[in-house]
């Protein structure tokens, strides 16, 4: 009898069936990989080791027809150079070679032919003649010159310099003195500057920022000026803001002030008349108009020949303006100093006067002192403006000291 198949469908709650029998064991499958392709134009199926097939990446186009091939180039040919000898005519050079090939050859400068000898162009028959002809008369040697310090044999205060050439004496300047011994007159100073050109002297220098004192070894010493209305004149100083004409006596004290108001020692110099009423007869050759800056250091000796004479950076709008020194000893006189006229300069000038470029003030008379012996002994320096007419200008001085230590 057959199963009541709507029989069990409509069973519920029915107890379970009896297991049914095992079925039996599939065949294992195959391991299958796919590898990309070396070309890169798809993949390679294997299955179980075994190429089953090939996958392409996208169809590709239909191939262009190939163009033609282009011709080969010709092969270049390899130049060297190299050194060559000519046996046969002594000579050498290099040559050009060019794929085994000689393209040329540069000889070395070919001699020309021979010319004559010295000899044979000279028309001398003896070569011994023809030396002594070309040796020529011996030139005489050049002699050496130069410049030395010396002192007159009868007069051990007169001093100046002599030139000797080859031992010889060709000339003395004494120091202060023109036209004598066959000396030069009216030396200058660029002349006596050239005797001393590179040097520098040794000794003191004031600059404006030292204020109004200045130092000689050690010790200070100021500024003053001076007019001539001590002596009945009517010139003075004008500061501006800065008070200090002067009114009477012979010296006025000079300040620090002062200094730094017109940026140095000076100002405004009025000569007789400018700011006063009193006149001078100028039928008198000492009733010149004057005032002075100076520095003295009295007693202090100082070494004036380490010094070589005295640098100055001024200003001075007068035509009459001197860089006076002043000195002691027995033949001492106030108005007869050492004395260089300074030029004319409305604008800061820088000068150097060696000692041998003073001269002697027309003051001296008949003293018989000379400017050597002045300098040796000097105790200040005084810059002195002068005129017998009225005038005014600017008067200023920023540097003094030894020579060259102005610069």
């Amino acid at each position: 009898a057959g199963v009541d198949l709507q029989a069990v469908v409509r069973r519920e709650d029915g107890a379970a069936g009896a297991q049914g029998p095992v079925g039996e064991s599939g065949e294992n499958g195959t391991s299958c990989i796919a590898k990309k392709l070396k070309d890169g134009s798809g993949f390679e199926l294997s299955c179980d080791d075994k190429v089953v097939g090939t996958i392409k990446n996208g169809e590709n186009g239909e191939p262009g027809e190939p163009g033609e091939p282009g011709k080969p180039g010709e092969n270049g040919t390899n130049c060297t150079v190299a050194d060559t000898t000519d046996t046969a005519k002594d000579r050498t050079g290099y040559k050009l070679i060019c794929a085994d090939t000689l393209k040329g050859i540069v000889w070395n400068g070919e001699d020309g032919e021979a010319g004559a000898s010295a000899l044979e162009l000279s028309g001398y028959d003896d070569m011994d003649e023809l030396l002594d002809a070309l040796k020529g008369d011996p030139g005489k040697s050049g002699t050496s010159c130069t410049v030395a310090d010396t002192t007159d044999e009868t007069d051990n205060t007169k001093t100046g310099y002599k030139l000797l050439c080859g031992g010889t004496l060709k000339g003395v300047v004494w120091n202060g003195e023109k036209g004598q011994k066959g000396d030069p007159a009216d030396l200058t100073l660029e002349y006596y500057n050239k005797l001393l050109l590179g040097q520098k002297g040794e000794g003191f220098s004031w600059r404006k920022n030292d204020g109004y004192m200045v130092t000689i070894d050690g010790n200070p010493y100021g500024w003053s000026y001076w007019t001539d209305r001590a002596e009945g004149g009517s010139s003075g100083f004008n500061w501006g803001q800065v008070p200090g004409i002067v009114t009477s006596g012979t010296d006025g004290a000079f300040t620090a002030e002062i200094v730094e108001e017109v940026e140095g020692v000076g100002g405004q110099v009025l000569l007789k008349g400018a700011y006063y009423n009193t006149k001078l007869d100028l039928n008198n050759v000492n009733s010149e108009t004057s005032v002075q800056f100076g520095c003295w250091w009295d007693d202090c000796k100082i070494n004036t020949e380490k010094m070589l004479g005295l640098c100055l950076k001024y200003i001075s709008e007068f035509d009459n303006t001197e860089l006076r020194i002043a000195y002691t000893g027995e033949q001492a006189n106030g108005y007869a100093r050492p004395y260089y006229k300074l030029p004319k300069t409305s604008t800061k000038k820088i000068i150097n006067v060696p000692w041998a470029a003073f001269e002697k003030s027309p003051n001296w008379g008949a003293t018989n002192v000379d400017v050597a012996s002045a300098i040796k002994s000097t105790v200040g320096v005084g810059i002195h403006v002068m005129s017998y007419e009225e005038a005014s200008g600017n008067l200023l001085i920023t540097k003094l000291g030894a020579y060259g230590a102005c610069e």
